[in-house]
């Protein structure tokens, strides 16, 4: 009978202990996921407006470059009839080899006349042609003397992402001919996206308008997958910077998006949430252990109080 006395006496203390630290333990966990995971899209927002910023801008640098080329003297006399635009065309050739040779950034620089023919290039002429650039919207808006141009499209050789600029060559107010400049896109990627990590099981990616995915830190740039098969593009194309969430191979990933200004592009940094939130599970488990031996220290406690007034 004194036994049943000391469990009814201690139990309620222990019962009352333990809930009141498990409470504790789940309220200080929950904040605790709260704050990281507040902490880390913050993060992943800033490094995704980063990549944003200097896509634009390095873009912008390769369009102000083309521009500029498009004014040289040599490209409009190699668009010219007869001897002497024939003697311009070399020297012409060899100009866009330099060029390609200061600026590894382009895969292809070309001089076209308005009938798509390649008068003079980095390449052989033949490469070229397989941009189809007679009808091509870019090249014709081109020819019309507006700067045209397409971004993100798959290399016909490669295979890899490049943007294909066309900037239109005048002469006496009148367009002759356009410039075009074959832009490879992995070098923007290997600077900007391919250093970048979110954690150690993160991604950052940056993808088309359709979904496709041309450049990734992990190396991805075949357009072989699309993160339509993640179910957020929609969610994506609606607001211009924000976060997400998603599975993919049964994990569920934290993300923040940011849409690049004046480019159908956006990029994502993504990582997966056991990560982001191992540290809180690691704080919570230590909490529940340290909750434990607290209860049994009480009721050791408590247990020994009553026994000696009995």
């Amino acid at each position: 009978m004194r036994f049943g006395l000391l469990v009814k006496l201690t139990a309620p203390a222990v019962a009352l202990a333990v809930i009141g630290l498990g409470v504790t333990t789940v309220i200080g966990y929950s904040k605790s996921r709260e704050a990281i995971e507040s902490a880390v899209s913050e993060q992943q927002l800033q490094a995704a407006d980063s990549i944003a910023r200097n896509a634009r801008f390095w873009v912008d640098s390769r369009v102000l470059e083309v521009t500029g080329w498009a004014g040289t003297s040599i490209y409009q006399k190699a668009l010219d009839d007869g001897f002497l635009g024939k003697t311009a065309r070399k020297a012409a050739s060899k100009r866009l080899q330099q060029d390609k040779q200061n600026y590894p950034v382009y895969h292809t620089l070309f001089v076209a006349k308005p009938s798509g023919e390649v008068v003079s290039s980095s390449e052989e002429e033949a490469g070229v042609a397989d941009y189809g650039l007679a009808g091509n919207p870019q090249f014709e808006a081109a020819k019309a003397g507006t700067f045209s141009a397409v971004h993100a499209v798959q290399d016909p050789a490669s295979g890899k992402p490049v943007s294909v600029l066309y900037a239109p060559i005048v002469n006496n107010d009148a367009v002759v001919g356009v410039l075009g400049a074959i832009v490879d896109l992995g070098a923007f990627g290997a600077d900007f996206v391919n250093p970048l990590k979110s954690g150690e099981t993160g991604e950052v990616e940056i993808f088309r308008q359709d979904g496709a995915i041309f450049l990734a830190s992990g190396g991805d740039q075949d357009f072989t997958h699309n993160v339509q098969d993640l179910g957020i593009l929609e969610r994506i194309a609606k607001v211009e910077r924000g976060t997400v969430t998603f599975a993919e191979d049964g994990k569920v990933h934290l993300a923040a998006y940011r849409q690049i200004d004046g480019l159908p592009w956006t990029a994502v940094v993504s990582a997966r949430e056991e990560e982001v939130l191992a540290s809180a599970r690691t704080a919570r488990m230590i909490s529940v252990l340290a909750s434990a031996l607290v209860a049994l220290f009480i009721g050791g406690g408590v247990l020994l109080v009553v026994r000696a007034t009995l």
